[in-house]
C-alpha cells in the first residue's frame, strides 16, 4: 500500500484519512435541509435536539428557516437548535449540496409538484426557504464545529452543482428559485455567481475543506466516478489547490474546466458507474456482461487510480446517479436482513445468498440505494466494489408523485404506489462500521410514516385527506386508499415474512 499522507508534510485538505468510527454517506441533497436532517438525526442518529416530538413536523426548525437572513442574523439560529451525539462518526456528503429549483424556472409557471403555502405568494416549492442554500452550507458547517469538538466530521465533497456555480455556467441559473434571483439575496450578493470564488458562497462551501474525492479507510467517496486518466496523487494535488485560499484563479480555472469537462471520464460528471444498464446497456441479471464490467472496467479504474494490484478490500461510494428509478424498474440489488427501530429501518446483508447475483425478476424490497460488482462473500457477509448514494430524496425531484394518487389500469393500489414512487426515495443512508477488521456495510432508511411527517408535501397530504372525505360519500370510488390515512405503509410484516421465506430457503440449501 502506497504512503500518501507519510510523504506530506501538513497538507491542507487530507486525502487519504485513517478513521476508527462509524461512516455514513450520503448525497445530492439539492437544497432540502428537511431530508438531510432526517438522514442525521433518525437514520445516522448524529444529531438531536431538545424536546423534539418524533410524532410531530418540527416547528422550531420551520420557524427559523422561514427567517429572512440576507441583511443580518436577526434571531436566527444556524443549528436550529440541534446538537452534535454522533461521537467520532464521520458524515460524508457526496456532492451536489445546491441547486434546489428542478420544478420550474419561471415566476409565473403553474408546474409545482411539491407546493406549500407560501406567505405572500399563493404557493411556493416544499423546499424553497429565504436563502434556504445558505442555511443548509451554515448549517452543515456549525454541525461540523460541533462534531469536530468530539472527534466527528462532516465532509463535503464537490459535485457538479457546485463546479458549475463556481464556473457561473449560465445553463445551471435554470436551477435557482426565481425568488432568489435579486440583489439583496445575501448580504447584498445575488444567489447568481454568489459560489464564484471570492463570493461568500464559495468561503461557505470551503468553510473547513471540500474535496474532489476522499478515501477514509478502504472507502473511496466521489461524487460520480473514479477518474481513468488521473491517480489519487494527481487528484490529492488538486485537492490541495482547491482548498489552498492563497491559489489564484489562473491556479483554479484548468482544475475546475477538467472537473467540468464531459468529453472525457471526470469524478464530477461521468454516469457510467450510477446508470451502468443504461449508458452501456449491461443487464443486471447478465453474469457475462456484469462481470466484464465488473473486472475490465471498475476494478481495473480502482486498480489504476490507487495504483495497488490487490483492491478486493476496497470500494467505492458515489452519488450523481438517482437511484429510485432504477428501485421503480426493478434494477435494485437490495440487502434482505431487516431490523426494525422507531423511525427507521435497517437493513444489511445483500443480494440472492442463493445464487449470488441479481435476480430483478425477484426484488420486491424498494430502497433506493443499490450497489453492483459484488465480492467474494466473507463470513456471512457480502460487500460491493460500487455503492451509490443517490436516491433522489430531495422533493425537489417529485415528478411521479401524482402518479400514486392517480388510478390507473395497470396498478390501482395506492399503498403499493406509494411504496413504489417515494418509499424507493425516504431519506437513508450507507453505514460502514468496522467490525473486528471486517466492514459491514447498512443501510439505514427512514420508514414512510416518519417519512410523511418530518419531509412535509403539504398538497399530497391534501389530496389525501379529500380521497377520505370523498370515500365517505361515496366509498366506491376509491377501494385502495384505506391505509393512507394511517402513514404507516412501509409494510414490515410483508417484508419480514419475505426475508423469512428466504431465510428457510438458504437453511434449506446448506
Amino acid at each position: 500500500m502506497h504512503k500518501l499522507i507519510a510523504n506530506e508534510i501538513m497538507p491542507i485538505y487530507k486525502t487519504e484519512i485513517i478513521h476508527d468510527g462509524p461512516i455514513f454517506a450520503t448525497s445530492d441533497i439539492h437544497g432540502d435541509i428537511h431530508a438531510f436532517i432526517i438522514s442525521l438525526r433518525d437514520c445516522a442518529k448524529v444529531i438531536t435536539k431538545k424536546n423534539y416530538n418524533k410524532d410531530n413536523l418540527d416547528q422550531e426548525t420551520e420557524d427559523f428557516l422561514n427567517i429572512d437572513i440576507s441583511e443580518n442574523d436577526d434571531c436566527y439560529d444556524e443549528s436550529l437548535g440541534y446538537e452534535w451525539i454522533g461521537g467520532n462518526s464521520y458524515i460524508v456528503i457526496c456532492g451536489d449540496i445546491i441547486d434546489p429549483n428542478r420544478q420550474y424556472t419561471k415566476a409565473e409557471s403553474t408546474v409545482i409538484k411539491c407546493k406549500k403555502k407560501c406567505g405572500y405568494e399563493k404557493y411556493c416549492n416544499c423546499t424553497f426557504y429565504p436563502q434556504s442554500e445558505i442555511k443548509l452550507l451554515r448549517f452543515i458547517n456549525k454541525m461540523n464545529e460541533l462534531a469536530q469538538e468530539k472527534y466527528g466530521r462532516i465532509i463535503k465533497l464537490l459535485g457538479n452543482h457546485e463546479t458549475m456555480n463556481i464556473i457561473n455556467n449560465p445553463l445551471y441559473r435554470q436551477f435557482i428559485f426565481y425568488q432568489d434571483n435579486n440583489d439583496k439575496y445575501y448580504r447584498n450578493n445575488n444567489r447568481e455567481g454568489i459560489f464564484v470564488k471570492g463570493k461568500i458562497g464559495y468561503d461557505l462551501l470551503f468553510k473547513d475543506g471540500c474535496g474532489i474525492l476522499i478515501k477514509i479507510n478502504n472507502t473511496i467517496f466521489v461524487h460520480g466516478i473514479l477518474p481513468t486518466t488521473k491517480s489519487i496523487f494527481e487528484i490529492n494535488q488538486y485537492n490541495q489547490d482547491i482548498n489552498n485560499q492563497y491559489s489564484s484563479v489562473e491556479t483554479l480555472l484548468p482544475i475546475y474546466q477538467y472537473l467540468n469537462d464531459s468529453t472525457e471520464s471526470t469524478p464530477l460528471l461521468d454516469r457510467n458507474w450510477g446508470f451502468p444498464e443504461l449508458r452501456t446497456g449491461i443487464k443486471m441479471d447478465n453474469p457475462r456482461l456484469m462481470l466484464s464490467f465488473c473486472e475490465d472496467n471498475v476494478k481495473k479504474t480502482i486498480s489504476d487510480f490507487l495504483m495497488l494490484d490487490d483492491i478486493d478490500d476496497y470500494r467505492v461510494v458515489i452519488g450523481h446517479c438517482t437511484q429510485s428509478d432504477y428501485s421503480i424498474n426493478k434494477y435494485n440489488t437490495t440487502f434482505i436482513n431487516i431490523i426494525e427501530q422507531d423511525n427507521i429501518r435497517k437493513i444489511y446483508n445483500a443480494y440472492n445468498p442463493m445464487s449470488g447475483f441479481i435476480d430483478p425478476d425477484d426484488q420486491d424490497f424498494i430502497f433506493g440505494i443499490t450497489m453492483s460488482c459484488p465480492k467474494e462473500n466473507k463470513y456471512g457477509l457480502t460487500d460491493f466494489f460500487i455503492y451509490r448514494v443517490d436516491v433522489g430524496s430531495s422533493r425537489e425531484f417529485d415528478k411521479d408523485i401524482n402518479i400514486i394518487l392517480n388510478k390507473t389500469d395497470e396498478e390501482i393500489d395506492a399503498i403499493a404506489k406509494e411504496n413504489k414512487y417515494l418509499f424507493s426515495r425516504t431519506p437513508q443512508i450507507l453505514a460502514i462500521n468496522r467490525i473486528e477488521n471486517q466492514d459491514i456495510i447498512t443501510i439505514i432508511k427512514s420508514k414512510m410514516k416518519n417519512t410523511r411527517i418530518h419531509l412535509p408535501r403539504p398538497e399530497y397530504e391534501e389530496q389525501i385527506k379529500k380521497i377520505n372525505l370523498d370515500r365517505k360519500t361515496n366509498p366506491s370510488l376509491h377501494p385502495n386508499y384505506d391505509n393512507l390515512t394511517s402513514l404507516d405503509l412501509s409494510n414490515p410484516h410483508y417484508l419480514q415474512m419475505k426475508y423469512l421465506k428466504y431465510k428457510k430457503k438458504y437453511l434449506s440449501l446448506k
